[in-house]
């Protein structure tokens, strides 16, 4: 017997395990690693986008699009309510039929918060639209705003994964 077969055999098994492979877990921070408020690992396939000032939302975007932004919040109420409205807003100026539940409480990684969830329309598509807001230790808040084609079962999942890994600092 040849051993062509067996050499091609191989090759084939190492392309479907190097394609099946995801990029080793890159851990964010923020604000920056020395004096950060939390922190989160997503994968390094990921797309960054960075804050583009203090407070402002860094975003990942996975390879199937499914985007995750963070960023830290004044935990006094004024802050608070005026952080929600705010994300609130974005989500009604940037997609149509909204449809947000009320808050909800949750534990993750024993942070206390709340969160709402939802589904909207991006140019007619829909998404699936998750808002957060967890304690953290120094009088702030990490807010996270998920959006996902309701479609992109892959998508919804990682952004699952991702969100488990939020630690605070």
């Amino acid at each position: 017997m040849s051993q062509k077969p067996l050499v091609y055999i191989a090759a084939l098994l190492l392309v479907v395990v190097a394609a099946g492979a995801q990029a080793a877990p890159v851990t964010l921070y923020y604000p920056d690693q020395e004096n950060a408020d939390f922190s989160v690992a997503v994968p390094g396939d990921w797309e960054l986008e960075q804050a583009e000032e203090e407070g402002g939302f860094f975003t990942v975007t996975g390879p199937t699009g499914a985007q995750l932004s963070f960023r830290t919040v004044e935990t006094g109420d004024d802050e608070i309510d005026a952080a929600m409205e705010q994300s609130m807003e974005w989500v009604f100026a940037n997609y149509s039929d909204v449809k947000l539940d009320d808050p909800e409480d949750i534990v993750q990684n024993g942070m206390e918060g709340f969160n709402m969830t939802g589904t909207a329309k991006n140019e007619g598509s829909p998404v699936v639209i998750v808002m957060a807001w967890l304690a953290l230790k120094r009088s702030h808040l990490a807010e996270v705003l998920i959006v996902v084609d309701a479609t992109d079962r892959p998508g919804l999942n990682a952004a699952e994964r991702v969100i488990k890994t939020l630690r605070r600092r």
